[in-house]
């Protein structure tokens, strides 16, 4: 996201958590796909997570979410 804070970071893993698709997060937080995208993927990485179910079980286990 252009908004590196913790909290829109947050708020994006929300969405992901609650399996809201890519086109939604995008109408929902007037974003871009790409910046969607971006950020989950270095979620992800930041995690070492597989997928976005992995990232989002972790971040639960981590108690981030």
């Amino acid at each position: 996201m252009h908004d590196e804070s913790p909290r829109a970071n947050q708020k994006l893993m929300e969405h992901i958590a609650n399996g809201c698709s890519i086109k939604e997060i995008v109408e929902s937080l007037s974003i871009s796909e790409v910046t969607v995208k971006q950020y989950v993927k270095m979620a992800r990485d930041k995690l070492q997570a597989t997928n976005r179910a992995h990232a989002v079980a972790t971040m639960f286990r981590l108690g981030i979410l």
